[in-house]
C-alpha cells in the first residue's frame, strides 16, 4: 500500500528515485490531510468558507497547502514532509495565503501555526511564528 512508502526520513531531492518518493509521500499526505480535517477547510473557524463538491470524490473540494513552504525544507534537519505541515484548505483560503493582503494572511498563518506548533515540534521542527512570516514575506 501507499502508506508504507510514506517516509519521514529526509529525502535528497536531487535523484529521480527520491523525487518519486517525495511525490508519492506528498500524494499520501495530501489525502491524509483532507481526512484529518474531516473534509473541511482548516481556516473555517476564523473564515466563512464556501465549498463546492469535488467531481473526483464527492467531498468538499479542498486543496492542500504546506504551512512551511517546501522551498524552505533545507532550513530544517528534520523532514517537513509530514502530516503536521500539510493543511487542507478551501480554494478561497488557499489563495488568501498566497495572494491576500498581509494583514489578512498574518491572521490566517498565525491561526494555522498555533494549530500545528506542537505537532511540528514533536517531529523536530522548531519554528517561530516570526520565521514563518518571513517565509511568507509578510512585513510587520
Amino acid at each position: 500500500s501507499n502508506e508504507e512508502i510514506a517516509t519521514e526520513e529526509k529525502q535528497d531531492d536531487t535523484t529521480s528515485t527520491s523525487r518519486a518518493i517525495i511525490r508519492n509521500t506528498s500524494m499520501v499526505l495530501k489525502r491524509m490531510a483532507k481526512d484529518r480535517a474531516n473534509n473541511k477547510c482548516e481556516l473555517e473557524p476564523i473564515n466563512s468558507c464556501k465549498y463546492f463538491t469535488s467531481k473526483e470524490n464527492s467531498n468538499n473540494y479542498l486543496e492542500v497547502h504546506h504551512l512551511i513552504p517546501f522551498e524552505f525544507s533545507n532550513e530544517f534537519e528534520a523532514s517537513i514532509e509530514i502530516l503536521d505541515n500539510y493543511v487542507a484548505l478551501c480554494p478561497n483560503c488557499h489563495m488568501l495565503l498566497h495572494h491576500g493582503a498581509d494583514r489578512e494572511r498574518k491572521g490566517a498563518i498565525t491561526y494555522l501555526f498555533h494549530q500545528r506548533e506542537e505537532g511540528l515540534k514533536a517531529h523536530g521542527i522548531d519554528i517561530k511564528l516570526e520565521t514563518l512570516f518571513k517565509y511568507y514575506q509578510i512585513e510587520d
